[in-house]
């Protein structure tokens, strides 16, 4: 069974703010957090599937954009290893773990619905992880498509550390384009997101090619001051979190907004964002995960579905963790 991680259950950690009725927000104090998971056969999935494939196509549109519009260049790698200090490790072992994760890699299939019904389109997809002791929350794992090409291989994310115990060997329940994957630990899904890819001689994936997109164990955060992810580029300012709760954040630095947020797992070391859900869910190199307050506590009251999606699970996670029903 998984043991609780740094208090877990309902003493998770948690950075709590007195969320007042500014900015559209409702007054309540945060205590918990979900997102829309969803079932592909219901009317209510597809319009879900329709608006977040709209979303994705214009955070595409805005990535490209950026691209073209804000060129950068990434801080040093010695940035990053200050945060995950087993990035350099598992980056000089990277060529050796694709030859074990071509090897062992475990095979998953499904059957994907792009428009929610109508013909399907059949997903094969595998998975390999690093199995270490449960001392942080990042680790390293591949996926591998349907040619056994590596699709992602680089640092993974989880909010349950204990999970990586079991991470080759738990069923798995889907794994995303992007390299996500999600697990069933002990009856409860465990999302394990891909948050930066390793380029090496051998390891090639879609991201290799990039020239504004870290990798390996470069920090995220470039000299304009943006962070540059694998899905898009963040510009975010931390300067009043620890004192209102709020974050400036946007795609570009012109068109920031404010929002509140709640922090889980908070550390005494530097955040810089490593992963963004659009500007709803963002994981720091600190080890933290920050969720936007209004998305507390209303949709963890929310039922789960047969169909899960697998970054937006996270926060469906987060409310597990904290018992909220």
């Amino acid at each position: 069974m998984l043991q609780p991680y740094q208090g877990g259950g309902a003493d998770i950690p948690t950075r709590l703010f007195d969320i007042r009725p500014t900015d559209g927000f409702n007054a309540a104090v945060i205590r918990g957090s979900e997102t829309a998971i969803y079932q592909v056969r219901s009317i209510g999935a597809v319009m879900y599937r329709k608006a977040y494939r709209i979303a994705v196509a214009a955070q595409i549109l805005i990535a490209g954009c950026a691209v073209t519009f804000f060129p950068t260049e990434i801080l040093p790698a010695a940035e990053l290893e200050k945060v995950i200090p087993k990035c350099p490790a598992w980056l000089s072992a990277a060529d050796r773990f694709l030859d074990a994760c071509q090897s062992n890699a475990r095979y998953f299939t499904r059957t994907f619905y792009p428009n929610g019904d109508g013909p399907g389109q059949k997903e094969e997809n595998s998975a390999w992880f690093t199995i270490g002791a449960a001392d942080s929350h990042f680790l390293m794992g591949c996926t591998l498509g349907r040619d056994r090409a590596p699709s992602f291989l680089g640092i993974y994310y989880t909010a349950e550390p204990p999970a990586i115990a079991q991470a080759n060997t738990a069923p798995i329940l889907g794994i995303g384009f992007d390299g996500d994957v999600v697990l069933s630990v002990d009856g409860h899904p465990v999302t394990f997101i891909s948050v930066q890819a390793f380029d090496t001689p051998k390891v090639k994936t879609r991201w290799s090619r990039s020239r504004t997109t870290s990798l390996n164990c470069q920090s995220p955060l470039g000299q304009d001051g943006g962070y540059h992810l694998m899905r898009g580029n963040t510009f975010a300012d931390f300067s009043t979190f620890d004192s209102d709760g709020t974050v400036a954040i946007g795609s570009f630095p012109n068109t920031r907004q404010r929002f509140h947020y709640v922090e889980f797992f908070p550390s005494e070391r530097p955040r810089q964002i490593i992963y963004a859900w659009g500007n709803e869910l963002l994981v720091t190199t600190s080890g933290s995960i920050l969720v936007r307050a209004d998305w507390f506590p209303r949709t963890c009251h929310e039922g789960t579905a047969e169909r899960i999606a697998t970054s937006p699970l996270l926060l469906h996670q987060l409310c597990r963790i904290q018992q909220i029903k």
